[in-house]
């Protein structure tokens, strides 16, 4: 391996690898069915674009496949095991691969030399299929950076691929793990694995990331369609479901938005994101108490990120309810802990309940985790007004 390689390996072994569902990735074709609630009233989308089929996603160019096929039947190579020798061809390919966030097909990102995370995969199964190497796919989940910026922002979750190693021929004897390597970017202490996905569970993602890509530029066409398109191959993914109802909010068209958030509370696993995004439609249409009652569930979840924290947090303040307020700020901070806009939330929570030195050393904290003069000339002078204040009626802790 070149010090500087962009890709990752590791010789893996375990019964996890067993669960992966190791398979050539043949042609994928989606579930011959769909809930009737997706297609319900498509009309207002316009008519269906063209979208391209697994195949094409992941088909090379003539020139490329035959590059490829050249280094696979190299002499120098003919000792190599094969899902190595597609690593390593990868790992020429990819020397000045660009990871930017866009998502593209296999050739496409090969002639480019850029893409995310699913590009990389896409690239990968490409060159798997034509070599006949197993492959897997795992989503996997960095520690967190968040930064607030008017919103918090996030490192999601991203999917690496497995390239398997030929199964070993052994009479008799069943094998429950099996040697791989993993391709991914240069990869960051603190990976946790969040679980292993299926083909069409991967197919999926690649439609539902050009469905976000065109929602950000507001095409709301091309954003149903891809949405839907998700949601052949995996019916019942909830952030499928999540995403068609965010488009029909955008688009409008709020009924519809709540008939898919509903439906997608009845089937989904992962309810999270729907639930949050479903609370924002309940408080958007005036129905606080509906709204209200989606908090309280959201507060019993079990949530990662200080962005779910900080939103229960700020609902609170706002309905007075201040010491459920303090406890989803210290439930935001326990999770990031310098994020100072917590700690302002938090202050402003103690004021009001009273615990003026509580709010005085939340305030200080704010002060101490601000980076930018601005805020913390602006924090300085809370603090010295809350401490005139304290001084001239004496602590209220």
């Amino acid at each position: 391996m070149r010090r500087h390689s962009l890709l990752s390996w590791l010789l893996l072994t375990g019964a996890m690898l067993w669960l992966a569902g190791c398979a050539a990735v043949p042609p994928v074709a989606p579930p011959a069915h769909i809930h009737p609630i997706v297609f319900a009233d498509p009309g207002q989308f316009g008519t269906r674009p063209e979208i391209p089929t697994p195949d094409e996603i992941h088909a090379l160019t003539e020139a490329q496949r035959e590059a490829f096929r050249d280094y696979l039947d190299a002499h120098e190579n003919s000792k190599v095991p094969l899902h190595r020798r597609v690593y390593e061809y990868l790992e020429q390919v990819t020397q000045d691969f660009n990871y930017q966030g866009d998502t593209f097909m296999a050739a496409d990102a090969l002639a480019l030399g850029r893409g995310n995370c699913l590009s990389l995969a896409i690239l990968t199964t490409a060159l798997a299929q034509l070599a006949g190497v197993d492959i897997g796919y795992q989503l996997v989940d960095d520690i967190p950076v968040y930064q607030l910026t008017g919103q918090l922002v996030k490192r999601g979750v991203h999917v690496r691929s497995i390239l398997y190693a030929s199964r070993a021929k052994q009479d008799g004897v069943v094998l429950f793990s099996r040697p791989g390597i993993v391709v991914d970017y240069f990869p960051i202490g603190g990976s946790r694995f969040v679980g292993n996905l299926g083909e069409h569970g991967y197919v999926a993602m690649y439609y539902r990331n050009i469905a976000v890509e065109a929602l950000e530029r507001e095409d709301y066409r091309s954003a149903y369609w891809y949405a839907v398109e998700s949601l052949q191959f995996a019916p019942e993914n909830s952030a499928g479901l999540n995403l068609l109802a965010v488009v029909y909010g955008r688009a409008g068209d709020e009924r519809k938005a709540e008939a898919i958030y509903r439906y997608g509370l009845q089937v989904a696993d992962n309810q999270l994101g729907l639930l949050k995004n479903y609370r924002s439609l309940l408080l958007r249409t005036g129905r606080d108490a509906e709204a209200h009652a989606i908090e309280e569930r959201l507060a019993r979840m079990d949530d990662p990120s200080p962005l779910h924290w900080l939103e229960l947090a700020r609902s609170a303040y706002q309905d007075r309810e201040y010491r459920l307020a303090i406890g989803y700020y210290g439930r935001a901070l326990e999770l990031a802990p310098y994020l100072h806009e917590g700690y302002l939330g938090l202050a402003r929570a103690y004021y009001e309940a009273g615990e003026l030195e509580r709010a005085e050393r939340a305030l200080k904290d704010a002060l101490e985790n601000a980076f930018r003069s601005s805020t913390r000339s602006l924090y300085q002078a809370k603090l010295q007004a809350l401490n005139e204040e304290m001084h001239k009626h004496g602590s209220g802790g």
